[in-house]
């Protein structure tokens, strides 16, 4: 009879694993020249905390913001907000990376991007909604509208003029 003895090590590793779960832009409407906040939720849906994480997004070639996630927690969602102030009408790619230097060691580095497409109206289109600015040429108006109104009720209920009694 003969007898084997093997000694194996297993060495079990546990990695964080970070993903763009969704990226939300407000408002629906968006107009050129508006400031538009794209809010990115980022999960560690690994074993591991990571820390020290990179959002980058941009619009096409053009960098909007980099903003940090400080620490996730295995399971934790987290979320920051990039600040985009449009400059073209039409329609604008963002896309988001998550962890672009590679710094938080994962098991898929392949998940870390994302993008969404933006449809941005030119800012001298027809204004529908109800809630659009007033012209300046109707407040004026109706400022001297207003001072006329209020010297002209001054003047009938403004005493008698004063007379000296001898």
């Amino acid at each position: 009879s003969s007898c084997v003895n093997r000694t194996m090590l297993l060495e079990v590793l546990t990695l964080a694993e970070l993903s763009i779960e969704q990226i939300v832009i407000t408002p629906e409407s968006i107009r050129e020249g508006d400031l538009v906040g794209v809010r990115v939720y980022v999960r560690n849906s690994g074993q591991e905390e990571a820390s020290s994480i990179s959002v980058r997004c941009q619009n096409g070639n053009n960098l909007i913001a980099i903003r940090s996630i400080s620490i996730l927690q295995p399971g934790e969602l987290g979320g920051v907000t990039c600040d985009w102030l449009v400059s073209q009408s039409g329609l604008n790619t963002i896309s988001v990376e998550v962890d672009r230097a590679n710094e938080v060691s994962e098991g898929d580095e392949n998940n870390n991007i994302q993008s969404v497409s933006v449809e941005v109206l030119d800012s001298n289109s027809d204004k529908t909604s109800s809630s659009d600015s007033i012209e300046a040429t109707t407040v004026w108006i109706a400022t001297f509208i207003g001072l006329a109104i209020i010297i002209g009720l001054f003047t009938i209920l403004a005493p008698g003029k004063i007379k000296k009694l001898d």
